[in-house]
């Protein structure tokens, strides 16, 4: 199972997402940016239809690097480095994580500086190809 930390904080309308691998399981995380490096991994897009989202960066001839669940919302990242840099992310549109991305933009508003921390325990299934 991936084992990581997560810190989301928010800029605007733009969630930043800092993420260190804690395990030597083999991911798109891992296996991109490996230890001690630093680097842009992905760009995230929340979708609606990820089924449609998911065959049209698979019909650009885009492969999966991973792919699974955050709760019960399905994601997947797309290796898109060779031409973007970095990877895009699949999120599909559900309400406990939009509950969650929301909470994270909530808190990010006329934040003072004190009280950085929200705990939140989220499992993760990796679905590797």
């Amino acid at each position: 199972m991936l084992d990581m930390d997560v810190a989301l904080a928010q800029a605007g309308n733009i969630q930043i997402e800092l993420i260190q691998p804690k395990s030597d399981t083999p991911s798109a995380y891992r296996d991109s940016c490996p230890a001690g490096t630093e680097a842009m991994h992905h760009l995230g897009k929340v979708t609606a239809d990820f089924d449609r989202d998911y065959a049209h960066y698979r019909d650009l001839g885009f492969a999966e690097a991973q792919s699974g669940f955050a709760g019960t919302a399905r994601f997947a990242y797309f290796d898109t480095r060779e031409s973007l840099g970095y990877m895009i992310e699949l999120i599909e549109r559900d309400d406990a994580l939009n509950g969650m991305f929301q909470m994270v933009a909530d808190a990010a508003v006329n934040w003072d500086g004190s009280d950085p921390w929200r705990e939140i325990s989220l499992v993760q299934d990796a679905l590797t190809d």
